[in-house]
């Protein structure tokens, strides 16, 4: 994965389970809803930075609660222990 290929408009969709990323679009004017269905509830932005560069990863808030599995790929890109399935955008593409 390259964090290149996370460009404006982008985000790097990451699934429970799945080997591979996908980097899709974020519809313009829906997006809340858009980020709601994806990663499964109500959502909950957690901010990193990966070389030296701000990203925000989309999960949803009410994971732990749910017992949603764990995400091993998208916590080894964040480094951060991460449940159910994660999307990760530029931080400037959520307004």
């Amino acid at each position: 994965m390259n964090w290149n290929d996370i460009q404006k408009g982008k985000a790097m969709f990451i699934k429970v389970g799945n080997a591979e990323p996908q980097i899709i679009d974020i519809p313009s004017g829906e997006s809340f809803r858009f980020l709601q269905q994806k990663v499964g509830g109500y959502f909950e932005v957690v901010n990193f930075t990966s070389q030296g560069k701000p990203f925000i990863a989309i999960v949803d808030e009410e994971g732990l609660i749910y017992k949603k599995e764990f995400n091993e790929l998208a916590s080894h890109y964040t480094n951060i222990a991460l449940v159910g399935d994660v999307l990760i955008m530029n931080p400037s593409d959520l307004s």
